[in-house]
């Protein structure tokens, strides 16, 4: 992973703990430094569940099936369609941050998190119990 694919607020995995953080300025700056510290996190069904994506025949759809979909694709990857157009010529998308950034991108917001804030927390807290 190569920082220069990450912005801040995206979600990679911490290999040391496990867990799911989000992206700051110090994660970037370590991943430039050569640490490897950090994972991208594969896309999967779970994961498109908790950005609030609806599953359609042929991959997930984003509030409206004609603006903002990801179809799957091969080796579990995923092309994006935007509108009625697929994006010719772009790199399917594997890793929940570069969902993050299309979407971003495309939409001009970033993917709401409440759901996602909701999970983070229910696990932390059940993992004191």
């Amino acid at each position: 992973m190569n920082a220069k694919e990450l912005r801040i607020g995206n979600l990679v995995s911490d290999i040391n703990t496990g867990d799911n953080v989000q992206v700051d300025i110090k994660i970037i700056q370590s991943i430039m430094n050569g640490k490897t510290n950090y994972k991208p996190i594969d896309l999967n069904d779970e994961w498109f569940k908790k950005f609030g994506f609806s599953k359609e025949h042929f991959g997930y759809y984003y509030e409206n099936i004609y603006e903002f979909s990801v179809l799957a694709s091969r080796n579990n990857a995923y092309i994006v369609r935007w509108g009625n157009q697929v994006l010719a010529g772009a790199e399917p998308i594997r890793y929940v941050h570069e969902l993050q950034n299309i979407f971003y991108a495309l939409k001009g917001i970033d993917i709401p998190m409440k759901r996602l804030y909701k999970n983070i927390m229910s696990q932390a807290l059940s993992s004191f119990a």
